[in-house]
């Protein structure tokens, strides 16, 4: 099943699920944005657009997602934010189609495990950051030696079930890649998540 089809399926309960569950690592990375300095931010995998309202006013956000039904809940929730600039689009995170180094920011919330090619996110999501701009990556990552690390082996036969890789190694995905990684912090119950804040090198 594919990423877009899973989705338009979760659309309907999805915030019920996985809205106040994981809520906490939402509300930590948008306080984290609000320090730094730059107006124009991308979120790819918005969602239901379950972020939008904690991010500060002042930025200019551009969200897409792949599911047309996220997007469709994602979309009535920034009407009700007349006080943010919104842009919402129903594009591929993989390939956005975005001019190279437009965005202050990139966020991905919850999405790097979902993607199916989390190599090929990162490099699209790098190419369309600005130089000396932030990458946030909000995920769940396996080898902290946590209980989530149990109940990722569990579920990790089953990803279309369950809509992301339960079993998501933080050496293969995150160390082994080099980055400049600025900031590390816990998130959410038990720490479940990790929210990484990488910085795009400045152009030589």
């Amino acid at each position: 099943m594919s990423v877009e089809s899973t989705y338009n399926r979760y659309a309907a309960f999805y915030d019920f699920i996985y809205g106040s569950v994981l809520q906490d690592g939402r509300k930590k990375l948008a306080r984290l944005i609000s320090k730094e300095p730059g107006r124009h931010l991308l979120e790819i995998g918005v969602g239901s657009g379950l972020m939008l309202p904690l991010y500060p006013d002042h930025l200019s956000i551009t969200g897409v997602d792949i599911s047309n039904q996220m997007l469709a809940k994602a979309r009535k929730r920034a009407g009700l934010l007349r006080n943010k600039t919104i842009t919402l689009h129903h594009v591929d995170g993989e390939n956005g189609g975005f001019p190279d180094e437009s965005f202050d920011h990139v966020v991905l919330p919850y999405v790097y495990s979902v993607t199916p090619d989390p190599d090929h996110l990162i490099a699209e999501s790098f190419r369309v950051c600005k130089s000396g701009g932030n990458i946030w990556i909000l995920n769940h990552f396996s080898g902290f030696g946590t209980v989530w690390d149990y109940v990722g082996l569990i579920v990790k036969s089953f990803p279309d079930s369950v809509g992301f890789r339960s079993d998501f190694s933080y050496e293969d995905y995150v160390v082994s890649k080099g980055w400049q990684v600025e900031e590390i912090h816990k998130a959410n119950v038990l720490g479940l998540s990790r929210i990484i804040k990488v910085r795009k090198p400045l152009a030589a």
